[in-house]
């Protein structure tokens, strides 16, 4: 009886498993239906010299300052709107689908690494004619952005860094999509199996307040996320050996800059004793002409959680 017993349990969980299995496979959304929802008509297409399209916003004021806005991993373009309705009367606001995120999708030669995300973020800026311009970049998007002005300072007037990859400590615990995503063991499931309930997860991780969490945002991030070929980017991508860091590059990035970190991020935990050391011994001018605010109550998008006075620092700085 007890081996009976054991056998229907072990059936059962079987079972469960197979069907928890099926329930998280998640077929590729159409790019038409993705289009349809998430451009509005400041959205362009730009077909790129590399054979590449960008989806980006290009909104705000036509004869201000430029500025490139630079999401993080697995996010979009989209993430910069509370930013684009405060700063858009004085800037003109270039925000971009990064390489294998949102409509740009999957790029030629399927090359997701950071430097080949700053030559795409160079084409675009060589499509739209900018000579020169201002970079701000979230977390991914923040390593992005600072790898640019280290190698092409003469483009870049002014660089603001939102809790940047690259800088201050490695995070010892990250989210649970990126340690399924660095294991070899388990990254080919992410070609199929993408849950909702992870973009959740991910979600609720990156904001202090819960309250900021809505079901859209997490139908944005997952639908977004299974545009056809953004999943093998991100298998790609999170397969790639990480990027340098930069305390370990030599050379200084020689570019006015301001660093942005909301105090209770749990993604990329604000460490002020790294950081500090990163920005006085990597970027020219050190501490004392570089800037580093911190926002209590925010994590890791103080972007949005901290919408207005993000914003209103980053006016202040551009505008020295």
């Amino acid at each position: 009886m007890v081996s009976r017993g054991l056998r229907i349990i072990s059936l059962s969980l079987i079972v469960a498993l197979v069907a928890a299995v099926l329930f998280s496979i998640s077929l590729d959304t159409s790019f038409e239906d993705l289009r349809d929802q998430y451009t509005n008509d400041e959205s362009e297409f730009l077909n790129l010299p590399s054979g590449n399209q960008a989806h980006i916003r290009d909104e705000g004021n036509p004869a201000g300052t430029p500025i490139i806005l630079l999401h993080g991993s697995n996010s979009s373009l989209h993430t910069w709107e509370l930013w684009v309705a405060e700063l858009a009367g004085e800037y003109r606001l270039i925000s971009i689908d990064l390489p294998g995120h949102g409509l740009t999708g999957r790029v030629v030669g399927d090359n997701y690494s950071r430097f080949s995300m700053v030559s795409f973020v160079l084409e675009v800026a060589d499509t739209l004619g900018l000579e020169e311009f201002s970079i701000a970049g979230n977390s991914m998007g923040g390593g992005v952005a600072w790898a640019l002005a280290r190698r092409y300072p003469d483009r870049v007037s002014h660089l603001v860094l939102l809790a940047p990859t690259g800088i201050g400590r490695v995070p010892q615990d990250p989210p649970f999509a990126f340690r399924v995503g660095r294991n070899p063991a388990t990254r080919p499931l992410l070609r199929w199996l993408a849950p909702r309930w992870i973009f959740s997860s991910g979600l609720y991780s990156s904001f202090e307040d819960d309250n900021f969490v809505s079901e859209q945002l997490i139908d944005r991030y997952w639908r977004l996320n299974r545009l056809g070929g953004n999943r093998h980017a991100s298998m790609s991508r999170f397969a790639l050996d990480p990027a340098p860091d930069l305390k370990e590059m030599q050379g200084a990035i020689d570019v006015p800059t301001l660093i942005l970190w909301g105090e209770e991020d749990q993604v990329l935990p604000y460490d002020q004793e790294r950081v500090r050391w990163d920005l006085r011994t990597k970027f020219a001018g050190g501490v004392e002409e570089n800037q580093i605010v911190t926002f209590v109550g925010a994590g890791h998008l103080p972007h949005i959680e901290r919408a207005r006075e993000t914003a209103a620092f980053a006016d202040n700085f551009l505008g020295r």
